[in-house]
This record gives structure tokens, C-alpha cells and sequence, in this order.
């Protein structure tokens, strides 16, 4: 499993890279952008990877999935196991990286996107929050507590969680920080790219537009 990268920073080196090929934690850029690089930093070509959360695949646009032993899991999508991500069938400790997409809106908070509301939701589906879904934050909770308490399970020692999120009417990212179990290595701030879809109101906050990529390590205890 390969390590944060520890190379002589480019400041000591006689040859420094150029800025363009540094990775940085934020910027306006598609979720797979920041996923590519976050496995260049973090997750070495051959890993053991599962994906539990897979939904369309987006997070692998442009990446060769072929470079990796990788599981795609989701309960609601086609893909090579159909399974819940709060119980999956793959052994203890036998991963090296863990993908975690959960639902952070309630299905009571957002209408799906259609000709007649151009601002809902067009991920609905993939959670089956049409449904199933979430009515409320202590679900979501839930939902967060038992999925990467399965991808703890799953995680070989000193394994990768690469879990995705974004703040509602709570710092959720915020809340996650001291995951029980892990440790908090990096986080990307990804900035949406335009401004995101919705329609005028009386504004008392200002309106997010940027999501989280947070990358927590396994650690030996479960604290």
C-alpha cells in the first residue's frame, strides 16, 4: 500500500516540478478530477479497492479502472455486486482503499430534476432516495455511522477511506473529522464549476457551493 507521498519537497530539490503538475486541496473542478489525483496521492495502481457507493461510475471518468483489483457495490445500480453499504460481502481486512458516497440530503429537502424543475436532483435514483432514502438528518447519520463502520471493517490495516460529502444545515465535514477509527489525512474542497442551479429568495446565509473529498487512514484501534 503506498504512503502519502514523502519525496524531498520541490523547495530542496535542485530541479523543482512546475506548479501545474503540484496537486492542491480546492479549486473548481469535476469530482473525478479530484479522484484522479487523490489515487496518484494515496492509493498505488494494483490496490484492492471498493467502490461502495457506485451509482454511475462518475468518480471513474478517465481513469483506467483496469490498473486496479477493484469491487463496484451498490444497491440500487447495475455493477458487479448488488449489496447495501452497511453490509457487504467482502471478508475483514481484505481491502487497501474504500470508497464512500452515502446520501447527504433527506429525501423530504429536494424534488428530483425534470423539464419542470431544472434545479432538483438528478442523483435521486442512485440512492434510491425516491423511496428508501433519508427523511431526516439522524438518518443520514446512520447512514454515515454504519457504512464506514463496513468500510473499517473491510480495510486492511493502514487502509484508505475516501469518503465524500458536502455541509446542508449542518458542518457535516466538520462533524466527520474524528470519524471514530481513523485518522484524517487530506481534504479537497471541490469548488462547483459555475453557479449551481436554484432560484431567488430571501438569502440569510451564504449559499454553498463546493463539496468535500475527506481521505481518513485506518488506524489500529477502533477509537
Amino acid at each position: 500500500m503506498r504512503k502519502a507521498n514523502t519525496q524531498t519537497p520541490c523547495s530542496e530539490t535542485n530541479n523543482p516540478s512546475p506548479s501545474s503538475a503540484l496537486i492542491y486541496t480546492a479549486r473548481a473542478e469535476n469530482n473525478n478530477g479530484f479522484f484522479r489525483d487523490i489515487l496518484q496521492l494515496y492509493v498505488s495502481e494494483g490496490s484492492a479497492i471498493a467502490d461502495l457507493t457506485w451509482g454511475r461510475g462518475k468518480f471513474w471518468d478517465g481513469i483506467d479502472q483496469s490498473k486496479y483489483e477493484l469491487i463496484r457495490l451498490d444497491k440500487y445500480t447495475p455493477c458487479d455486486v448488488n449489496a447495501d453499504f452497511r453490509a457487504v460481502p467482502l471478508a475483514d481486512a481484505s481491502r487497501d482503499a474504500v470508497i464512500f458516497d452515502p446520501p447527504y440530503v433527506t429525501r423530504m429537502s429536494f424534488k428530483a430534476r425534470t423539464k419542470g424543475n431544472p434545479a432538483g436532483s438528478n442523483q435521486k435514483d442512485a440512492f434510491g432516495v425516491n423511496a428508501t432514502g433519508p427523511k431526516n438528518e439522524r438518518e443520514i447519520d446512520e447512514l454515515y455511522a454504519a457504512g464506514t463502520a463496513e468500510a473499517r471493517r473491510i480495510l486492511k490495516r493502514g487502509g484508505i477511506l475516501i469518503l465524500k460529502t458536502m455541509d446542508t444545515q449542518r458542518w457535516r465535514h466538520i462533524e466527520l473529522a474524528n470519524l471514530p477509527g481513523f485518522k484524517l489525512i487530506d481534504l479537497f474542497v471541490v469548488v462547483t464549476k459555475g453557479l449551481p442551479p436554484g432560484k431567488a429568495y430571501a438569502q440569510k446565509h451564504a449559499r454553498k457551493n463546493h463539496s468535500y473529498f475527506m481521505i481518513f487512514q485506518k488506524l489500529r484501534r477502533a477509537v
